[in-house]
């Protein structure tokens, strides 16, 4: 006896056959989704980097500034900063981002310790620069002699990345009873791993704030009158 064929049923021929064509649709879009999604993960990675960078940058501007202003405490309690001590506070950067090690001699970072007299009456008070010493090590920074330009603090927001940023203090409408202000002053070059085509290098500047920790002395001195970076009346 003969077995009766089951007839296929409807649309199961038809169903089969628009498999290949549905893969085919989807390898396609895969393909052109793919390098997006691939970029914009790559660019996570080094904003995220740049962001770390970041960070890791204000950490060592106030590292180095509370190391400084507590070396700079004399036993009479007067203030001065030495040459060892000021390498000494700036070194920190080393030990927040070890990574530049490698890089010492190279102009990718660098960091500056500045101290801005105030001088005159509230509210006509005049910012002076009194020395300016960078780490010997990387990119060899220092803030100008002369008048400092005051602009108004904004909130917690310390530094800048403008063009002036390196003849500048926050210090505009604070009270002059401050007798002065030690600054210091950290840039260091970003080099984006996986961008860097595209964006290229750029730098980051941060920028911290430090009243003097004594009231005896009027400013902080730097200990040596042969540093071209000790400006003229405050040796």
């Amino acid at each position: 006896m003969l077995s009766r064929r089951k007839p296929a049923q409807p649309g199961s021929t038809r169903a089969s056959s628009l498999w290949p064509r549905k893969s085919g649709i989807a390898a396609v879009e895969f393909a052109v989704i793919s390098p997006v999604m691939l970029s914009i993960a790559i660019g996570a990675m080094d904003t995220t980097q740049a962001i770390v960078m970041q960070r890791r940058s204000i950490e060592v501007a106030q590292q180095v500034g509370e190391i400084a202003t507590l070396l700079a405490i004399q036993p009479n309690q007067t203030t001065s900063l030495t040459p060892t001590q000021a390498q000494q506070a700036e070194s920190v950067i080393f030990a927040i981002l070890p990574q530049l090690r490698s890089l010492v001699g190279n102009p990718t970072f660098a960091v500056t310790i500045s101290d801005v007299v105030f001088t005159g009456t509230e509210p006509n008070y005049t910012a002076n620069m009194a020395w300016s010493v960078p780490l010997s090590y990387g990119m060899d920074v220092y803030r100008p002699c002369g008048v400092v330009n005051q602009t108004t603090p904004t909130g917690t927001q310390r530094g800048s990345n403008t063009g002036d940023h390196w003849t500048t203090v926050p210090t505009s409408g604070m009270s002059s009873s401050l007798s002065s202000v030690l600054v210091v002053d950290v840039r260091v070059q970003f080099t984006p791993f996986f961008l860097n085509l595209i964006t290229g290098s750029f730098t980051i500047y941060q920028t911290a704030y430090f009243n003097q920790r004594s009231i005896v002395s009027s400013y902080i001195t730097y200990d040596t009158s042969a540093d071209p970076n000790v400006c003229p009346g405050y040796i």
